[in-house]
């Protein structure tokens, strides 16, 4: 009877096994049916977890004082009996006769009249927990009881494990759902268009970005081809990042404007590959860069601008780093720069510029980033032979960069020497004024008494030192003619003067003596030049004193000689050039030329009045003179004078 009783609670049990997916109430039922039908006095099971700590207690007839056991197996404060018996491989199930417990267990008064049943629960080398019951003494020889409380044992083990699985699939099922979802939802929200292409060119996946560039439904875009929707075209393109992926397993990716969509767009391909290293598929992103194409032609636009503009200056403009690297150079638009963007940019500016200008350069350079504030420096630079002057301003651009502006201050250098010549000149010219003027007055007495004493009886040789005394008196007198002539107080009658033609009498004078001493002449005379409003004997004098001036240094120099004479109007002057191939003027002596007394001739070849006459009188004349020339390269003379008010009116 009680076998029965016992092999129709563990059907009930294997059927409850079998119906019962949730493990708390498997396991909560199981030792109610244990208990019920009066088959065992008590029933427990303590579920462990997966490092065997103590994760809950289910029982069945326990009351009063005897709960405490429970409660010591919540806790993981096991019974030395239970704590044994999980510890040892074998048996799986122990049978403790009646007497057979420890004094200070809880339990004591059930197991003084009656046995313990407790079973391992372990499948597959897990250990689930532990299956206990209080049986009658006569159980404990039933072995077939035993059997059978063993194979429930078992039966719970395999539906704790398949539970435990089933709940790991499930949680491992929605977790791949859910990641799932929330990578649908990532590319569906990326704003690049994402898609992945077979090796068939066909569109397998997308997100919604993809679809809206292309317009077209999302659902209608699997499974066509990709250069059929992007490309609108029949066959790949020839630069198909597609294609190169497939071809040789890399990344690739292409700009380009794309007809079709009417949009510029930046496509990237990067393989998926297999366990065999072969590549099934890439995966494409596409970024509209239409936007980001306009910045950079607008930019570009505006800084081609803003180089055409900086350009245009004339000055040169350098970009040079705190170490003195010229990071960018820009030649300006004086059409003969003196350096070119491939011989100053990423050089050091002593590699550019001589040694000593670089030192003093750095030191600005380091001035200007230290203080902010703009420094300012003349240098003095070669070009070919010539000496060009240039102001450098250095500009702090930040803390690590300076831009060096730089001006040809050549021709200011030129004027300013002029005008120095000028003044010196003109202070000269009034101290001679002073001087003729005094000695003019006496002079005259000299030359007067002289001329009547002449007249009178007087011995030979008295006559003859009188006459000496007359011509050198007649000879002070025309140099203090020449000398109020340079300071300019004498009155000119002045009237519509023909350049050209007073140049040409000029030439036709000296025509005799340039034949004989083989100089060559040309004349570039300008058609319909305007009359200026001069006195023509004084600027005939101006003109010979020059035109005799070169003969005289070219037929010292090579016997022979060529002189080319040019007229011009530029604006509301007229320009006249004379130009010859004479031995030149070096850079000390060309300062002096127009001063006074000053001459390179011999001693009684000149007096040094000639050239500081011919600056008053045209000084007088409202123009300028002056010269250009080097050491061994030939002399010019350039003379200019302002067109009459009555020709500029017609």
């Amino acid at each position: 009877m009680r076998l029965s009783n016992v092999i129709r609670t563990l059907r009930n049990i294997s059927q409850l096994i079998i119906r019962e997916k949730d493990r708390n109430r498997l396991i909560q039922k199981s030792c109610d049916l244990l208990v019920e039908g009066c088959v065992y006095e008590k029933a427990w099971l303590l579920l462990l977890d997966e490092k065997g700590q103590s994760e809950s207690v289910n029982h069945a007839g326990f009351g009063g004082s005897e709960t405490s056991f429970l409660e010591q197996l919540v806790a993981g404060d096991y019974p030395e009996c239970v704590r044994e018996f999980m510890v040892q491989d074998k048996p799986a199930i122990s049978c403790n006769q009646p007497g057979e417990h420890h004094e200070d267990c809880v339990m004591v008064d059930s197991h003084r009249r009656q046995g313990i049943f407790r079973c391992r629960l372990e499948y597959e080398g897990r250990l689930y927990g532990v299956l206990g019951a209080i049986v009658p003494a006569r159980a404990l020889s039933d072995k077939e009881e035993q059997d059978l409380f063993l194979e429930v044992s078992n039966d719970l083990a395999f539906a704790l494990a398949h539970i435990e699985k089933e709940q790991l699939r499930k949680l491992t099922e929605e977790r791949l759902l859910r990641a799932a979802e929330e990578w649908r939802t990532t590319f569906d929200t990326i704003t690049d268009s994402v898609s992945i292409h077979n090796r068939d060119y066909r569109i397998t996946r997308l997100n919604k970005a993809f679809a809206r560039m292309v317009g077209v439904e999302l659902k209608e875009l699997i499974g066509r081809n990709c250069f059929e929707v992007v490309h609108g075209t029949d066959e790949p393109c020839p630069n198909c990042p597609h294609r190169q992926a497939l071809k040789d397993g890399k990344p690739h990716a292409a700009e380009f404007f794309e007809a079709n969509l009417g949009i510029h767009l930046d496509v990237s391909a990067s393989p998926i590959i297999n366990e065999k290293g072969e590549v099934m598929a890439t995966v494409h992103v596409v970024r509209d860069i239409t936007e980001r194409k306009k910045i950079e032609e607008d930019l570009w636009k505006s800084e081609a601008t803003n180089r055409a503009i900086v350009s245009a200056i004339a000055n040169m403009i350098f970009y040079i780093g705190k170490d003195g690297t010229c990071l960018d150079f820009i030649p300006g638009a004086s059409g003969k720069p003196l350096y070119t963007p491939e011989v100053t940019v990423g050089k050091k500016i002593e590699e550019i510029f001589p040694i000593e200008i670089a030192l003093d350069q750095m030191r600005r350079i380091r001035l200007a980033l230290q203080t902010g504030q703009v420094q300012t420096r003349e240098y003095t630079l070669k070009r070919l032979s010539d000496l060009i002057y240039y102001e450098f301003q250095f500009i702090p651009v930040g803390k690590d960069e300076v831009i060096a502006l730089t001006r040809d201050i050549t021709e200011r250098k030129r004027i300013q020497e002029q005008l120095m010549i000028a003044d010196r000149l003109a202070s000269i010219g009034e101290l001679a004024s002073c001087i003729a003027h005094e000695i003019n007055n006496p002079l005259t007495g000299i030359i007067g008494l002289s001329e009547l004493i002449l007249d009178a009886d007087l011995p030979v040789d008295v006559r003859e030192d009188l006459k000496t005394v007359h011509a050198e008196a007649q000879r002070t007198a025309r140099i203090i003619k020449n000398l109020l002539t340079f300071a300019r107080k004498q009155p000119l009658e002045k009237q519509p003067t023909d350049i050209n033609d007073t140049i040409s009498k000029v030439m036709q004078l000296r025509a005799y003596e340039q034949r004989l001493n083989n100089i060559n002449i040309t004349t570039r005379f300008a058609p319909d030049l305007p009359k200026i409003n001069a006195n023509t004997l004084q600027l005939q004098q101006v003109f010979l004193n020059i035109v005799i001036n070169a003969e005289h240094f070219m037929t010292e120099t090579h016997g022979r000689g060529t002189f080319t004479v040019t007229t011009e109007r530029v604006g509301d002057i007229v320009r006249i050039v004379f130009v010859d191939n004479g031995p030149g003027i070096d850079r000390d002596t060309l300062e002096y030329i127009f001063d006074p007394f000053f001459t390179t001739k011999e001693v009684g070849k000149g007096t040094g009045l000639g050239l500081s006459i011919c600056h008053g009188i045209i000084a007088e004349h409202g123009g300028r003179i002056y010269a250009q020339s080097k050491a061994g390269k030939g002399a010019t003379f350039i003379i200019e004078l302002p067109i009459s008010a009555t020709e500029l009116k017609e």
